[in-house]
């Protein structure tokens, strides 16, 4: 019996050895493997383009990490910059980095292209960027939009724009504050009949744009040159949520006084609900997350520019809104669940289109961008107790 043990346990060694072996080989595949196949070229060529896509920061020249560069138009840098880079430039074949202080904190001097992992830029101190699917630019076909500000008064602050028909619930949100006290206007992309252009309501803009769904429309409207982008936050909202005006007037209060880039509001008991984080909290103002559902995002007039690109990815919307908070550089404090703003979601999600495709929609975008859902709470803000009078 002793000697059967014994061979038992030296035949489990073995294997233990020749496990670590495998693995130990697979690890070195890898290596070698990444390292072949690469053409690299000293110099960027002449038409290259860097704003037309997004970027992933690798580790160490390697594996893309999940953190994410953008190179706006206009120069500018977003997500998450290497060294705190705030501007872009292309100069001799080199794409500089600049900081605040305008010196040069990053530079990237050669290209490499792969015929399956696609183009990567190469740093002298070993930073990589490597391409991803997700695009950058806005739109360049201007739509007309019809106004109604009143000259007297102008533009409000916000903005609401929402897509609708005749079946929108937005024409049921309580009005419980005047003109005078709402510090936003409205907004509606009409997608019902003909006849019934232009909608009922109160709106200050509207644009008729059928067979078409939310973020379709929405990246039409925001196309580069737009006249909302003149609004300092954007509030978002799916047509089958009930809020009210004040409600509504409270939230873009609280995101600007406390800087958040992207929010929404928490969602009360009755409500269809698909992520159990976005159900509201008592005794809570609001909670720091690391995600915000399409459903309702407010946006920060910069935040929106930067994710408006990421509306045609997805003809469902399910996927884009794990990929913005990475676009914006997953600050610790710039997204929010709003939980002093409720909001109820009145309709079963997944009505009006099929939730297996975009389940399979959803995994197929997260998988080409190299995104992972994260449900993280970064802290919370509890509201006041209140005064017992005497």
């Amino acid at each position: 019996m002793a000697v059967i043990m014994r061979l038992g346990t030296a035949v489990a060694e073995r294997a233990c050895r020749c496990g670590d072996a495998v693995r130990r080989g697979g690890r070195h595949l890898r290596r070698r493997l990444t390292a072949d196949g690469w053409e690299v070229r000293a110099g960027l060529p002449p038409d290259f383009a860097p704003q037309e896509r997004a970027w992933q920061v690798c580790r160490g020249g390697g594996s893309p990490a999940g953190r994410f560069l953008l190179f706006l138009p206009d120069g500018r840098v977003a997500g998450a910059a290497p060294g705190g880079a705030v501007r872009w430039e292309l100069a001799d074949g080199r794409l500089l980095l600049r900081g605040t202080d305008d010196a040069p904190v990053q530079v990237f001097d050669r290209i490499a292209r792969h015929p399956a992992w696609g183009v990567r830029l190469l740093g002298g101190d070993g930073t990589a960027l490597e391409a991803t699917p997700i695009p950058c630019r806005l739109s360049a076909v201007p739509v007309t939009l019809d106004w109604r500000i009143d000259p007297a008064r102008g533009r409000r602050r916000n903005l609401v724009l929402i897509g609708a028909n005749e079946r929108s619930l937005h024409h049921e949100w309580p009005r419980d504050c005047g003109a005078d006290r709402r510090n936003w206007d409205l907004g509606v992309i009409f997608y019902g009949d003909a006849a019934h252009y232009p909608p009922a309501g109160v709106h200050e803009c509207a644009i008729h744009l059928p067979g078409t769904g939310k973020f379709a429309a929405l990246h039409a409207v925001l196309h580069d040159g737009s006249a909302l982008w003149q609004y300092g936050r954007i509030f978002l909202p799916d047509d089958d949520l009930l809020m009210s005006w004040q409600d509504i007037t409270r939230l873009f209060a609280i995101c600007e006084r406390h800087s958040l880039l992207l929010a929404q509001p928490g969602l009360t008991a009755e409500s269809f609900v698909a992520h159990a984080l976005t159900r509201r909290r008592d005794g809570s103002v609001l909670r720091f997350v690391r995600f915000v559902e399409g459903m309702a995002p407010v946006f920060t007039r910069e935040a929106l520019r930067v994710v408006v690109p990421t509306f045609t990815l997805s003809r469902s919307g399910w996927g884009i809104d794990h990929i913005w908070p990475k676009l914006l550089g997953e600050p610790a404090h710039g997204l929010a669940i709003i939980d002093a703003v409720p909001m109820t979601h009145t309709r079963r999600v997944g009505t009006n289109y099929s939730r297996f495709r975009a389940r399979r929609e959803m995994a197929r975008l997260l998988a080409a961008c190299n995104v992972r859902m994260d449900f993280a709470e970064c802290g919370s803000i509890a509201a006041p107790p209140l005064s017992r009078a005497p």
